[in-house]
């Protein structure tokens, strides 16, 4: 299983006299690297980098950065630094976040959780950072680029109702055509998706909030709770109670090993 420990956060908003050298003295742990705004300059042994908003890094331990920015657009800055027990060779140094709402609400979602699920987030933001990598080298077909539109539709909404004749209308298929090149595509079924991001965040809000379990049953898509309750036992082998319960007593390692979540 992969493990994640933050060692530190830092937000900044930088100053127009700003600059950051790490070539004397080497980052000792890896750093997630994220430009919410502002533009400048990142130099690294593998070239020069330019940066604004939706700019994102791994920098590596052992290596040596210079960062400058413009005054008169001052960056600002998520700094995550992090140990990783999976190679990070296997993640590029450099990306583009497109969707930089999404990608900035999990880097908040991290800055404001609580030390002992800070782990959960940097995993989906890493998820997120993995997803965004793929999205960009590999050449999509037709069938692919309709299952990503209902992917994205889902991740945005997964709390509403989303009956197939609406996800079908945002491709411009037929519902049968819709469903079989979703399974094609995928190897699930539109509504497994549906059901494994529900999942998802739901164990993000038990893990970070004391709502009962009725309210994240509802903000997850949920009107009846005992539906809630069979779901998320079936995908985490579990009750969300015993899951709750289970972290807070350190268990979460031995409870957390569905492939799929």
């Amino acid at each position: 299983m992969t493990t994640i420990k933050v060692n530190s956060l830092l937000f900044s908003e930088c100053i127009p006299e700003w600059s950051w050298d790490t070539r004397k003295n080497v980052l000792q742990d890896y750093d997630l690297w994220y430009i919410s705004g502002g533009e400048g300059i990142l130099k690294a042994s593998t070239g020069e980098f330019k940066l604004g908003q939706g700019s994102c890094f791994i920098l590596r331990p052992g290596e040596g950065y210079l960062a400058t920015h413009n005054p008169k657009k001052p960056l600002t800055v998520y700094a995550i630094h992090f140990n990783f027990s999976s190679s990070t060779q296997l993640l590029p140094f450099s990306l583009v976040i497109e969707d930089t709402l999404f990608f900035e609400t999990l880097c908040k979602r991290l800055f404001e959780s609580e030390e002992k699920t800070r782990e959960v987030w940097m995993l989906a933001i890493l998820h997120e950072y993995v997803e965004t990598n793929k999205l960009k080298t590999i050449h999509f077909t037709l069938n692919q680029k309709r299952t990503r539109q209902i992917q994205e539709y889902i991740k945005k909404h997964f709390e509403d109702s989303l009956p197939l004749d609406k996800l079908a209308g945002i491709v411009f298929l037929s519902r049968n055509q819709t469903t079989r090149i979703f399974k094609e595509v995928t190897g699930r079924t539109i509504q497994e998706y549906i059901l494994r991001e529900r999942i998802i965040h739901a164990r993000a809000l038990l893990l970070q909030s004391t709502l009962p379990i009725k309210r994240v049953a509802q903000l997850c898509g949920y009107q009846d709770q005992g539906f809630f309750c069979r779901h998320f036992k079936r995908i985490s082998g579990i009750t969300p109670n015993s899951f709750r319960k289970g972290y807070r007593v350190g268990k979460f390692q031995e409870i957390s090993k569905n492939p799929d979540i």
